[in-house]
């Protein structure tokens, strides 16, 4: 699909069959452990990963790149090898509709744990927009708790602590910026705690 770039070619990435196999891939990877022969394969599932989740950067296809990230948070988790995650995580965060007040929309909000995109009239929904900002600073709060007794957390912390920084300034929505403060809090106690 990175070669080819054809809507085909994004649609045989963006199925459910492919999202499937790569989850699969990701806990079969997590529960065989380190020790484990197929250890040489976590490199090239990073990669993987992190190429279909960056392959289509737009917001309709949020759901699927949380998905994809929590699976290389396991993968990283269980190997215990650090994956870039924090810069796709916060690049989800820069989404110009978060800073535009939510739309009313008629019907039920989608449930971004069983989709991989949502309707263009889903993304400035007030829940939808709630739930992808909880979904990615948790993400990103876990992804840094995993590396909060290292030596190296002051560093690894320091670019996600700068651009949430940013962000709290500019979000004009309090009740983003709310949980944005709240993580920074965190973010910094273990900074200074190491």
């Amino acid at each position: 699909a990175l070669t080819m770039k054809t809507s085909d070619a994004f649609r045989s990435v963006y199925c459910w069959q492919t999202v499937r196999c790569l989850e699969l891939w990701s806990r079969i990877l997590t529960e065989l452990g380190p020790q484990s022969e197929l250890r040489v394969l976590v490199y090239p599932l990073v990669q993987v990963l992190l190429g279909a989740a960056r392959l289509v950067p737009a917001p309709r296809y949020f759901p699927l790149r949380l998905r994809l990230a929590a699976a290389l948070h396991r993968l990283a988790a269980s190997a215990g090898v650090l994956v870039p995650l924090a810069p796709l995580l916060l690049e989800m965060l820069t989404w110009a509709d978060l800073a535009k007040a939510p739309q009313t929309a008629a019907g039920q909000a989608p449930d971004l744990h069983t989709a991989l995109r949502v309707s263009k009239s889903a993304l400035r929904t007030a829940s939808f927009q709630e739930d992808v900002v909880t979904q990615v600073l948790q993400l990103l709060a876990v992804h840094l708790a995993q590396w909060s007794t290292s030596v190296s957390a002051p560093e690894l912390a320091h670019l996600p602590t700068l651009h949430l920084k940013a962000l709290a300034k500019t979000l004009p929505a309090e009740r983003f910026r709310s949980q944005v403060k709240a993580l920074l809090a965190a973010i910094e106690r273990n900074s200074a705690w190491v």
